[in-house]
């Protein structure tokens, strides 16, 4: 098979099966679009970030790595210094199975009854869904996660 190489501001192209795949990019970004597979250059998924909601409350900023698969997502979630939820305690509910690996900054998070973990970075760690636990973000934070269910 082909491959496309745009360097443009968004990507659409059938995938297998009929499925869209659609990626955002900045004017340094390329992208490789195979039916099989899409492959971001430069590592500028970066500029793609979103608010992202906890129930109607934006809390930090996510970039998402989007393809053919909805069960998964994929991408890169950021608190900035200063902004909420910096320093703010949040409660959050796991939709979905969620493996993360801190990139940048720390993060608390309480399971209750005395039970605290702090990653920093280069950790790792997995959580299921239905779980709850409070985080308290140390910006600047950044964690890559993949999502799944």
């Amino acid at each position: 098979m082909g491959a496309d190489t745009v360097d443009t501001l968004a990507v659409r192209r059938p995938g297998p099966r009929g499925l869209e795949t659609q990626v955002a990019l900045t004017e340094r970004s390329q992208v490789n679009v195979h039916s099989d597979a899409t492959v971001l250059k430069n590592g500028d998924v970066l500029g793609a970030y979103a608010p992202f909601m906890v129930g109607d409350e934006p809390t930090g900023h996510f970039a998402e790595l989007t393809g053919a698969n909805s069960a998964v997502r994929a991408g890169v979630y950021k608190v900035n210094p200063g902004e909420y939820p910096d320093g703010v305690p949040v409660p959050y509910e796991f939709d979905r199975d969620e493996y993360l690996y801190v990139l940048e900054g720390e993060v608390e998070i309480d399971f209750g009854e005395s039970s605290v973990i702090r990653l920093k970075p280069g950790d790792g760690a997995s959580f299921r869904k239905g779980s709850t636990s409070i985080w308290t973000f140390h910006a600047p934070f950044r964690k890559f996660s993949v999502e799944v269910g």
